[in-house]
C-alpha cells in the first residue's frame, strides 16, 4: 500500500475546451450529475449564447467533481464522451495517470463519505459567499494505493454493482415511456366528449409532509427507529438524512406512493421513496381506490399538470405551489375505462418500483463495501484461469 496525494497521480483542470469547429456543443452543469448519474446535457448550437462557464474539456475516464457544496455529491466519471462535450468551471476535472493508477479506483475513493465530509468542512469554512473548495483542496487529498491489479479488481466489483443500477435505470426509462404512451392513448387520443372535467383536489387526497426541524436530522441511521427523511432535493430518491420516527409527528410514505414537490423546485414527482417527507412534499392518493397509484403517477407526469403547478406557484425566490392544487383538473373517464387502464398499467408501475428498490439496495451494498475494499478489510480474489 502506498499513500499519495491526488496531485501526484492526476492532473486537475488540465485542458480548456475549444468551441471552434463544432456546430453543436453538449454542456454539463454541476447540477446535472449526482453520485455518478449523469442527467441531461444542454444542447447548444454555434449560434446560441454559450455560457461563460462552459470551459472545461473532458475525455475518457475524466472525473468531474463540483467545487461548490461538496456534500451534494455532484461528481461522476466520463466513459468515452463525445468530442463536443464541455463541462462547467464549477467542476474540477481530474485526469488520472493511467500507467500507475486505475481512474475508477480514484473515482470510487472520492465517493467515500470521509472525503465528502472533509471537503465539505473545508468548503463551509471558506470565506466565499457560498460553501466551496479550491482545486488545491482536491490536489492535497491523500489516497492509499494498492498495486494496480488490486485497484482494477476493486473497481471491477464496484462497477458491476453500478452497471446493474444503470441497467435498471435504462429499463425503467423504457417502461416509463411505454406507460406514458398508454396514458396518451387512453386519456388523450380516445377522450370521450361525455367525460366530465373534475378538480383533482376534490377527488384525490393531498397530504402535506411535516418538518421536525434541522436539529432532528441525522446523517446516519442511528438505530432501527430512524427512517429516511426526504426533502425537496431528495425527490429523486438520493436521501442522506434520517429522523427518529418515534420522536416526531411525521408523514410516512412507502415505495408505491406518489410524492410531488410543492415548494422550491415545484412539480417534480417521485416514487420508490420509503420513510417520511418534509413540508415541501405532498403524498397524493385516492382513499376510494378508484384511482390507482399507477394512474396518479402518470397524471402527475403529465406536462399539462406540471405546467399548471408551475403557473400558479407564488414567490420570487422560493416557490410555493400548494395554491395550485385548486386549479388542477382533468377529464375523468367512466369507471370501466379507469379500471381497464389500471389493469394494464399496474404491472408496469410495479416493475418500475421494484427496479428502483433493487437499485437502492445495490447502492446500499456498494456503499457498505466501498470503505472495506479501500482499506483492505475485504480482499477481492478471483479464481485462477
Amino acid at each position: 500500500m502506498e499513500k499519495v496525494k491526488l496531485k501526484d497521480i492526476a492532473t486537475i483542470n488540465g485542458t480548456t475546451f475549444r468551441t471552434n469547429g463544432f456546430d453543436e456543443i453538449l454542456y454539463l452543469d454541476t447540477s446535472s450529475v449526482t453520485k455518478g448519474v449523469f442527467g441531461d446535457f444542454m444542447h447548444l448550437s454555434k449560434n446560441d449564447k454559450i455560457p461563460s462557464r462552459a470551459k472545461r474539456a473532458v475525455k475518457n475516464n475524466t472525473i468531474v467533481y463540483s467545487t461548490v457544496r461538496p456534500n451534494l455529491e455532484h461528481l461522476g466519471i466520463f466513459s468515452e464522451p463525445k468530442e463536443n462535450v464541455v463541462v462547467s468551471t464549477g467542476f474540477a476535472t481530474i485526469d488520472v495517470n493511467e500507467k500507475k493508477t486505475e481512474p475508477k479506483f480514484v473515482y470510487y475513493n472520492l465517493t467515500q463519505s470521509k472525503f465528502t465530509n472533509a471537503l465539505h468542512t473545508i468548503a463551509t469554512n471558506n470565506v466565499s459567499s457560498y460553501p466551496s473548495i479550491n482545486p488545491s483542496d482536491l490536489e492535497n487529498l491523500e489516497i492509499t494505493l494498492p498495486p494496480l491489479p488490486t485497484q482494477k479488481s476493486i473497481s471491477s466489483v464496484l462497477s458491476l454493482l453500478d452497471d446493474k443500477i444503470e441497467l435498471n435505470r435504462n429499463i425503467n426509462a423504457e417502461l416509463e415511456a411505454l406507460a406514458r404512451t398508454l396514458y396518451e392513448w387512453y386519456f388523450v387520443q380516445n377522450r370521450k366528449k361525455e367525460w366530465k372535467v373534475e378538480k383533482l383536489g376534490e377527488i384525490l387526497k393531498f397530504e402535506k409532509g411535516s418538518e421536525p426541524g434541522s436539529s432532528a436530522y441525522s446523517d446516519t441511521q442511528e438505530n432501527e427507529n430512524f427512517v429516511k427523511f426526504y426533502r425537496v432535493g431528495d425527490i429523486d430518491g438520493n436521501c442522506n438524512t434520517w429522523v427518529d420516527k418515534t420522536a416526531h409527528d411525521l408523514v410516512f410514505v412507502k415505495p408505491d406512493d406518489v410524492v410531488v414537490t410543492f415548494d422550491g423546485s415545484v412539480g417534480k414527482m417521485g416514487i420508490g421513496l420509503e420513510g417520511a417527507i418534509s413540508g415541501g412534499l405532498q403524498k397524493i392518493s385516492d382513499p376510494t381506490d378508484k384511482f390507482s397509484n399507477a394512474l396518479i403517477w402518470l397524471i402527475f407526469s403529465d406536462a399539462k399538470i406540471v405546467a399548471t403547478i408551475e403557473q400558479y406557484a407564488t414567490g420570487s425566490v422560493l416557490k410555493h405551489a400548494s395554491g395550485a392544487i385548486k386549479y388542477l383538473e382533468l377529464p375523468i373517464p367512466d369507471t370501466t375505462t379507469l379500471s381497464a387502464f389500471s389493469k394494464v398499467v399496474k404491472p408496469i408501475f410495479a416493475q418500475i418500483v421494484q427496479n428502483r428498490q433493487q437499485s437502492a439496495e445495490l447502492a446500499k451494498l456498494r456503499d457498505f463495501l466501498l470503505p472495506m475494499l479501500m482499506n483492505g478489510e475485504v480482499v477481492v480474489k478471483y479464481p485462477a484461469n
